[in-house]
């Protein structure tokens, strides 16, 4: 064997074989210029659909198949372990493929290499190809397992949320597709990963959950390993990892002794010590940033990533590189220790905005600039007619400072804006950080599991004031601007607002984002998704750039381009702080799912009649118990009661609501023109009503206050409290 020759390892799935790859490996066998490629045995393990089975002594003849134990996942990972370190030992390059279970099998793999500290043992693998791999779960495992009672430890991995294969996931995410160093504990490794357009085993959200670059191949979950485009892309994947050159060559044969001195280990980059403190020139208005360096000698630029008004708005592009001072270049630069170069952040118009102040009109605009590259960027007021109007306006900035060298980044946030007629700004949180060792506030609920069973119906927006400061936070996908007011279509929003404890603020985001997008691919938020618009089989979840840890902002979309056209739905997520920020209540966590309704043409639906919207409303008071269920087993948040859970619905029309809600055949009151939105509350209440009962009291307020219907109650589901 070549001594650098590239070995292909397959791993199957479940009810499978090492035959499931025949004819892939025959394509492979055809392609002359994979001279490195070389045969190896197959990786199999006992597999099968019906599992392990009770011992039936009545029947002796049954005694082996009863004693017949499919292993599990852990098992079959341990035993790939083996494979590698005897069958395919002699391979310094290797790429791993799988399909469907087997995906499962290679990331349990890679996560037990690591949690080993076996990270350097995993450099030789050049790249990792998942097919129609249930990273999010399989909804067919959970039929067949009701039908059929299974007994399969297999079969559970493919549930939806199985905590083994998440946790598995997660790592995989932070420790491997997002690692820059070969470590004890982690390994970068490029990941391929691909859905069948016509899989209905497993999802397409599912097969690409948070990967980056996820794609999709012609096929159902079967015949995807049997067709062209499969066979020239795993081609291609193949010719790039032959060529490729790993950032360090771990010897194949060798011990698991990381004190070796013939296996070369990334030290972890040191950390990034860099503190940004703003400076205001009062005489030219001019807001600078002064770097501060108390670590390591690095070349060091600085970006803008975010920038929000007060209501969470984008106020800007969505970012931009801050200049120096000295030259305006915003290249990197060697920052040496205890040296504090300038940043030019923004200039302040005082002179226009005191002309806006004591004019008739709001001419100015231009009040905030911030100088950038390849043009400034500007941020205005809204017209208010006092300095002191200006303490609700102001912009929170998300920066990034960047280590080129070696690589590194770390965030920081700063709030500006206008104090009276004075600038000001604060590096966030704006207050004083608790003594990590002091104790917690008495005003801390005991956490207990929320109440989400059973509500109190209000019109009154005072009585859910945390929810209600959210009604107009918007999305910020592309899709959705440079559109007139008349040009947005009919949309509906879902909101809800769970009291819990703290988030942890060294908490993984890419962690936290691969558990959001399974938590909206859950059956209660596709139920509601579906009951509202049409959802393509291939629309899959995408993380968006939000907010970091403040706020997380998720698409569903369809095709390869995620920014491409308006979104199937949208969702923001907005984590407990421990502060109120922008209206948000403090140690309270808020999810906003956004839809404008489509058919499958991509047209505006027809107007839905009373019961289906009743329907409708059930369905997203439904949602709210499962948002707990994941914020305290997913996340880990104790929740509580205080404040006590809240659930909104908003229909928006710039047309009147009868192009949303069908009331042919209703007689609407003479005098009156029906709305063009509705907005209905409910906040939890032991001795409220269960969810069937507030969705008709909603109704019965939107035919009575937006709709001026007469006699409509003999349209609407029989009343249940």
């Amino acid at each position: 064997m070549d001594a650098g020759a590239l070995g292909v390892v397959f791993v199957h799935g479940i009810k499978s074989s090492a035959a499931t790859w025949d004819a892939v490996r025959e394509s492979l066998a055809q392609t002359e210029d994979l001279a490195d490629l070389e045969p190896q045995p197959p990786f199999e393990y006992a597999t099968g659909v019906f599992g392990n089975k009770p011992v039936r002594m009545k029947n002796p003849l049954s005694l082996s198949d009863a004693l017949r134990v499919l292993p599990s996942l852990d098992t079959i990972a341990d035993s790939l372990v083996s494979y590698l370190d005897t069958e395919a030992a002699e391979f310094e390059r290797l790429v791993l493929v799988g399909h469907s279970m087997g995906g499962l099998v290679i990331q349990r793999f890679l996560a037990r290499m690591l949690s080993r500290g076996r990270g350097t043992d995993l450099a030789r693998i050049r790249r990792v190809v998942l097919l129609a791999c249930p990273n999010q779960g399989s909804d067919l495992a959970l039929v067949l397992r009701k039908r059929y009672r299974l007994r399969n430890p297999q079969e559970k991995a493919l549930r939806p949320f199985d905590e083994p294969v998440t946790d598995a996931r997660a790592v995989v995410l932070a420790q491997i597709v997002n690692a820059h160093a070969v470590t004890a504990n982690s390994c970068p490794i490029p990941f391929s990963v691909y859905a069948g357009t016509d899989d209905g085993v497993v999802s397409a959200a599912s097969a690409r959950s948070s990967f980056p670059n996820a794609a999709a191949l012609p096929g159902n979950h079967f015949t995807i390993l049997n067709n062209q485009r499969t066979f020239n892309t795993l081609q291609r994947l193949l010719r790039e990892a032959a060529q490729s050159e790993p950032s360090q060559t771990a010897d194949a044969n060798s011990s698991t002794d990381l004190n070796r001195r013939d296996v070369p280990v990334h030290l972890p980059a040191p950390p990034i010590e860099v503190r940004l403190k703003p400076e205001i020139d009062t005489a030219s208005n001019l807001l600078r940033l002064r770097v501060l360096n108390r670590g390591e000698l690095g070349r060091f630029r600085v970006a803008v990533i975010d920038a929000r008004d007060e209501d969470g708005n984008w106020a800007g592009p969505r970012s931009w590189p801050v200049p120096w001072l000295e030259d305006g270049s915003v290249g990197a630069k060697d920052v040496p220790k205890f040296c504090a170069p300038l940043l030019n952040l923004a200039r302040f118009d005082f002179l226009g905005l005191q002309q806006d102040l004591d004019g008739t009109k709001w001419l100015n605009g231009d009040h905030w600039a911030f100088p950038s590259l390849p043009q400034p960027v500007a941020f205005s007021y809204s017209p208010v007619g006092r300095w002191s109007d200006l303490d609700t306006q102001y912009i929170v900035l998300t920066l990034r400072v960047i280590r080129d060298k070696p690589e590194g980044h770390v965030d920081v946030q700063f709030k500006i804006g206008a104090d009276g007629s004075r600038l000001y700004c604060r590096e966030l949180p704006e207050e004083a950080e608790r003594n990590e060792a002091g104790p917690e506030p008495a005003s801390m609920p005991e956490p207990s599991p929320a109440l989400t069973n059973r509500w109190r119906h209000t019109s009154d927006g005072s009585k859910v004031p945390a929810l209600m400061n959210l009604t107009h936070s918007s999305m910020s996908h592309p899709g959705y601007g440079g559109r007139q007011w008349d040009e947005v279509p009919p949309s509906v929003r879902v909101g809800m607002l769970i009291g819990c404890q703290d988030i942890n603020q060294f908490c993984s985001g890419t962690e936290l984002r691969a558990k959001l997008t399974a938590f909206l691919d859950s059956v209660p938020v596709r139920e509601l998704l579906g009951s509202l618009t049409h959802v393509p089989a291939d629309a899959a979840w995408t993380n968006l750039a939000g907010h970091g840890l403040l706020a997380l902002e998720a698409a569903l979309t369809t095709g390869d381009d995620p920014l491409e056209g308006a979104p199937v739905a949208s969702a923001l997520f907005l984590p407990p702080t421990t502060r109120a920020i922008s209206g948000r209540a403090e140690r309270t966590a808020a999810l906003i799912l956004y839809i404008e309704p489509r058919t499958a043409s991509g047209q505006v639906p027809p107007a839905a009649g009373l019961k289906e919207w009743y329907r409708r409303f059930s369905l997203g008071l439904a949602v709210p118990g499962v948002f707990a269920d994941f914020l305290s087993n997913e996340i880990g948040l104790g929740t509580f009661d205080t404040p006590p859970a809240q659930c909104g619905v908003w229909l928006d029309s710039h047309q009147p609501l009868t192009t949303m809600v069908d009331t042919d055949g209703l007689r609407m009151l003479p005098g009156s023109a029906p709305s063009n939105q509705f907005i209905g509350w409910a906040y939890a209440d032991p001795d409220g009503k269960f969810s069937d009962g507030i969705a008709y009291d909603m109704m019965v307020q939107m035919c009575e206050y937006h709709l001026h219907l007469d006699d409509f109650e003999s349209a609407l589901p029989e009343h249940r409290g």
